[in-house]
């Protein structure tokens, strides 16, 4: 999350953090950014959950139910 903390220090807009957001991303996350349908995502916000949400890994509580 060193970007989110980046983005947030200088209080950086919605549109300088999409320009930098793929400077941090490599291999499958990179892929999945430019993958993007163009307009599909309209704030900032809902473009880190949608990655959050599709690369997060297992809780750990339920590796070992």
């Amino acid at each position: 999350y060193r970007y989110e903390w980046y983005m947030n220090v200088p209080k950086a807009t919605d549109e300088i953090k999409f320009l930098c957001f793929p400077l941090y991303l490599a291999g499958v996350t990179s892929l999945s950014f430019i993958r993007l349908p163009p307009k599909s995502v309209d704030r900032f916000n809902d473009l880190i959950l949608k990655f959050k949400e599709q690369f997060r890994l297992p809780r750990l509580r339920t590796l070992f139910l």
